[in-house]
């Protein structure tokens, strides 16, 4: 089923491109959670020091999303660019003859 984001309504559209990231998100809290209450098993002082490696490991994990963001951007950016000027260099071909 054809899905077109500029005529569909705004919520529903957004609510199904949202979802796969909302599902995402909730995976990784049940997995911090769990490994949290894990190692709160074990002691404080492990738990310590999950509770200061965890901003690195977010901050990791955040920095390697917005790359593959960036990088997919410029994939699609650079696909653009190409179809629009395979177009004008058809269209000026077609003005020459």
């Amino acid at each position: 089923m054809h899905k077109n984001l500029l005529t569909d309504p705004i919520s529903p559209t957004l609510a199904r491109l949202a979802a796969p990231n909302i599902i995402a998100m909730f995976i990784m809290l049940a997995t911090s959670m769990a490994e949290a209450f894990y190692i709160g098993q074990l002691g404080t002082a492990p738990l310590a020091g999950l509770a200061l490696a965890f901003p690195m490991i977010m901050l990791t994990m955040m920095m390697a999303e917005a790359l593959l963001v960036v990088l997919l951007q410029a994939l699609l950016l650079s696909n653009w660019v190409l179809e629009t000027e395979m177009a004008l260099s058809q269209l000026h071909c077609m003005h020459l003859y």
